[in-house]
């Protein structure tokens, strides 16, 4: 869904395939190691305690590349050292989270996609 919705804003395939590329190293790769303890740095977010792994889990679910380890983490019934559910993980988060990463882009790049014929 988030390619299609670029598709409708760049003008070649190599743009795309090129904007594809960065937000998959920016959100896959470097999304857990660098761009998510820096929020939570900027936030003043204390590094001890459920609150800063309900924080870490909120941070983490703003990259797509975060939702097959929301599901695992949802199976094992463990998020790091807490129970899933005390830090928020359950069917319902799961289930939003999923269909905010797959229905919002989609909608967005048919609404342009209509808009622009």
């Amino acid at each position: 869904g988030i390619i299609y919705l670029v598709s409708q804003f760049e003008k070649t395939q190599g743009q795309v395939l090129g904007t594809g590329l960065g937000m998959l190293f920016i959100m896959g790769f470097m999304w857990s190691t660098i761009v998510s303890p820096a929020i939570l740095y900027l936030l003043r977010v204390k590094s001890t305690g459920i609150a800063y792994f309900k924080d870490l889990l909120i941070v983490n679910s703003f990259s797509p590349s975060y939702f097959p380890d929301l599901i695992s983490d949802y199976h094992l019934g463990s998020y790091s050292t807490y129970k899933a559910s005390a830090v928020g993980i359950n069917i319902y988060s799961i289930i939003a989270v999923g269909l905010i990463w797959i229905l919002v882009p989609s909608l967005l790049a048919l609404y342009f996609a209509r808009k622009k014929d």
